[in-house]
């Protein structure tokens, strides 16, 4: 970590001139990234967006919740978020339900939902019953 600190190729965003950081503000990110990575890329494009910065676009693959019934609705709209998962992938459904989400909120998806299945699955899968559709693209309804 000291040598990547001391790395002359690393630069602190405040490090660049006026006209850097004008030209890197109006720059728009793209993020993705699969189970624990696509709740990390959930969670910088939330900071992007609350430090003004513009977030084109995040996919996330089988990625947990990462924000509780307020951040789900303050991020919902200003989070470009498609969320991909399988009806049997456990990650999506994490964290679960404890004492501390009763305290502090439950933990709530937000953005769009493209699940995954194979046509002949025709069971109702309840650990991803966000909303009424089983399979394709629809906005979460959660609030």
């Amino acid at each position: 970590l000291d040598d990547f600190e001391d790395d002359d190729d690393f630069h602190d965003f405040d490090d660049f001139d006026d006209e850097d950081q004008g030209r890197r503000r109006g720059m728009s990110f793209e993020l993705t990234g699969h189970s624990l990575g696509g709740g990390a890329a959930t969670i910088v494009a939330m900071r992007l967006v609350a430090s003004d910065r513009r977030v084109s676009k995040v996919v996330s693959f089988g990625a947990p919740k990462v924000t509780n019934a307020r951040g789900a609705h303050l991020f919902a709209s200003r989070v470009p978020l498609l969320r991909v998962l399988t009806n049997d992938d456990p990650i999506p459904t994490l964290p679960s339900m404890d004492l501390a989400s009763h305290v502090f909120g439950f933990y709530r998806h937000f953005g769009h939902r493209l699940v995954l299945y194979e046509e002949e699955d025709d069971d109702d899968d309840e650990d991803h019953a966000e909303d009424d559709t089983k399979g394709g693209l629809k906005k979460s309804t959660e609030k």
